[in-house]
């Protein structure tokens, strides 16, 4: 191999590995980013659990990402997450992995695919949950960059009662754990 091979070989390699380092987490094959995905959500459910421990005696987590909200009577669409396929719904895997995280930790908590059945008008100040003490939580679209992810994590108890927290998710010794809150928006 002459001079020029060489350098050529030595170039492709240093571009590669500069850009291995410049999109880091963002550039996940399809089965890491959908793991990955799986253990994120797992421990921003478990994190908003832990944070609200005494808060709500039951968490409903909905299992889709699209969500609406009732404010002052008038129901809002709310899709962080800018896609409307069926993607916006969690898989089963999503599932079992957020209720291996939650399984030893209070408030109890089960997923629900309506909102039917779980809200209920309280006389016209954009309804409460139905069950006494609950919160209807719903996750966000992972979102992936160089440091790791961010999640958030949107909630509704009631009325004007709402909150949504962000969570920074870094992969520590192969787990994913939430390592920062990054904001916390309450109405």
């Amino acid at each position: 191999m002459g001079s020029r091979a060489t350098f050529s070989v030595v170039g492709i390699v240093l571009v590669g590995v500069f850009l291995s380092s410049v999109f880091g987490k963002g550039s996940l094959t399809e089965p890491e980013r959908i793991n990955a995905e799986k253990a994120i959500y797992a421990a921003a459910m478990r994190q908003f659990a832990e944070d609200h421990l005494t808060t709500f005696s039951e968490i409903l987590i909905e299992d889709w990402f699209s969500r609406t909200y009732v404010h002052n009577g008038v129901e809002w669409v709310c899709n962080y997450g800018g896609r409307s396929d069926p993607l916006d719904r969690l898989s089963e895997d999503m599932k079992s992995e957020i209720s291996t995280a939650l399984k030893e930790i209070e408030p109890r908590f089960r997923f629900i695919d309506s909102k039917a059945g779980f809200v209920r008008d309280n006389g016209g100040f954009g309804g409460e949950p139905a069950i006494p003490g609950s919160v209807l939580a719903g996750l966000d679209h992972v979102e992936f960059d160089e440091d790791g992810a961010t999640v958030s994590v949107g909630s509704w108890c009631g009325g004007l009662c709402s909150s949504k927290v962000t969570y920074r998710v870094t992969e520590v010794s192969d787990n994913w754990v939430v390592t920062e809150t990054l904001s916390w928006e309450v109405s």
